[in-house]
């Protein structure tokens, strides 16, 4: 539905655009996403997410994908969606289990929130090898007790192996247990990422061709409530 009203937008418009080529940084677009006004655009609709954009002032696609990550009840749970704003424009720093997680967690602002950065740790702590970390990843994703329970002591003795602390080991179980189940996978976070993105510029930079697509995608006169008020509020003529 959305890549519909992305092309009857464009259709709209009197001269061609690739929406795939809008560069990043682009000012007018970060500027509705930083201020929460995401009516209409992809997956950053709901009150909450628009708290979250206007703490966190997005400036790239990664900002866009952590925040999407971010909106979930595992790392919402740990408190994610709140650490990443304030670690971000340096109210506080990012707190770590180990010091080696730094790397890892370094475009999420310290948080966990994708399925890759589990298998980073499963790697670079355990030694596990790719084959083993994606094995993994599915296995915690599934959150299966008793292959989580063989897998635990794998993971605690591949931490033994290459120099870390039981403590650490288990800590960093503790936090995989925490929120495996609710991790994007990176390439779900940056997609979805880039349709918000691309959603966004049409939204910033062409409102009412934008809008009028979104009118004419709407599902039902209850469903539009939202959008008419959001003309409304731009200033927008439609002409009922």
């Amino acid at each position: 539905n959305n890549l519909s009203i992305v092309t009857d937008t464009l259709r709209l418009l009197s001269q061609p655009l690739d929406p795939y080529e809008i560069g990043e940084g682009d000012e007018l677009t970060y500027k509705l996403l930083g201020g929460g006004h995401t009516v209409g655009v992809f997956q950053l609709e709901s009150s909450p997410m628009q708290q979250l954009l206007r703490d966190m002032k997005p400036e790239s696609l990664d900002d866009v994908a952590a925040v999407l990550s971010a909106y979930r009840p595992g790392p919402m749970a740990a408190g994610a969606h709140v650490k990443m704003a304030r670690v971000k424009h340096g109210i506080e720093a990012a707190s770590y289990v180990h010091g080696d997680l730094e790397e890892i967690f370094a475009k999420t602002y310290g948080q966990f929130l994708e399925q890759e950065q589990l298998m980073a740790i499963a790697r670079h702590f355990a030694g596990y090898n790719g084959v083993e970390a994606n094995a993994f990843r599915k296995i915690a994703a599934k959150k299966k007790p008793e292959k989580m329970a063989a897998e635990h002591e794998k993971f605690v003795q591949g931490c033994r192996d290459n120099g870390y602390s039981d403590q650490v080991a288990n800590d960093l179980w503790k936090m995989i247990e925490g929120v495996a189940d609710y991790l994007f996978t990176k390439a779900h976070s940056y997609a979805y990422g880039a349709l918000s993105i691309i959603t966004a510029y049409l939204k910033a930079h062409h409102p009412q061709a934008y809008m009028s697509a979104l009118l004419t995608n709407v599902g039902s006169l209850e469903d539009a409530g939202p959008y008419l008020h959001e003309c409304y509020r731009l200033g927008l003529d439609l002409n009922l």
